[in-house]
């Protein structure tokens, strides 16, 4: 079977198995990018080609571990359903990508998001900020979902249910619109219009992404909490939660200022 035939059962696969818009179109992007640029394809590469194209110079780690994921799954899935006989990404060692800071936007980008931008914009800010939910849950939301009380997502990432108190800035900008979903936008123009937007009015890097990275940041600082925010941004684990928070100068000063000192240390 040709690869971009096994690229077309693949991305059926993925679809049949709820993966999201995004992880769809970038696998199956990156998947038929390495059948165009691998010496024999993708259907019959071998461990030994995957590994120089995959920690090729010029790629971010970050972009190796996208292109290895998706190498790794489409192979995992091909042997399984029995359409190719051997995995070699099993011979193909996982990227590490190092750990940086949080990026997370600063409480005078929050504050310009959520009222200076016009709609549908300020609502999106707000959704992002005031209650953590991502562009693909934005793009699946409708009014009714919301109360004065509660937020509830319905199909968030991996098609997993929450609800969330409301903010009184969310209620206040949901009920006054009309009945439905409040965009018939996808996820990646819903993030995609923000940050244009964003980078026209001198909001370097201002994304939705960052407004839930302020929403986590700003949520532990006033809790300590770390298990209520997790809930609250629909993550299955608190260490992916950890990875947006960004501790501020108070809080890790507070370490040192806590400590018992036990009386002098002098002489």
């Amino acid at each position: 079977m040709a690869a971009d035939d096994l690229i077309g059962l693949f991305a059926d696969h993925l679809t049949e198995t709820g993966r999201t818009e995004a992880t769809l179109e970038g696998y199956v992007k990156n998947l038929s990018r390495a059948d165009r640029e691998l010496p024999m394809g993708l259907d019959i590469a071998t461990a030994d080609e995957l590994r120089p194209w995959v920690y090729r110079k010029g790629l971010s780690w970050a972009s190796r571990a996208t292109y290895y994921a998706a190498l790794d799954s489409f192979f995992t899935w091909a042997v399984d359903t029995k359409r190719l006989t051997f995995n070699p990404m099993k011979f193909v060692t996982r990227p590490k990508v190092p750990e940086g800071l949080p990026r997370v936007a600063r409480d005078e980008q929050v504050r310009w998001a959520v009222h200076e931008t016009p709609h549908p914009l300020k609502l999106w800010a707000l959704l992002a900020a005031y209650a953590g939910i991502r562009c693909i849950e934005i793009s699946r939301l409708h009014t009714g979902h919301v109360t004065a009380d509660t937020l509830t997502v319905l199909r968030g990432k991996g098609d997993r249910p929450r609800t969330v108190p409301t903010h009184p800035l969310v209620w206040a900008a949901v009920r006054v619109l009309p009945a439905g979903p409040i965009t018939d936008l996808t996820p990646k123009q819903i993030s995609t219009r923000f940050l244009q937007y964003s980078l026209r009015c001198g909001q370097r890097e201002l994304s939705l992404h960052r407004l839930r990275g302020w929403y986590a940041t700003s949520g532990y600082a006033a809790t300590n909490d770390l298990i209520a925010v997790s809930q609250n941004m629909g993550h299955k684990k608190t260490d992916n939660t950890r990875r947006y928070i960004r501790l501020t100068t108070g809080q890790i000063r507070a370490v040192i200022d806590g400590l018992p000192t036990f009386g002098s240390a002098a002489g």
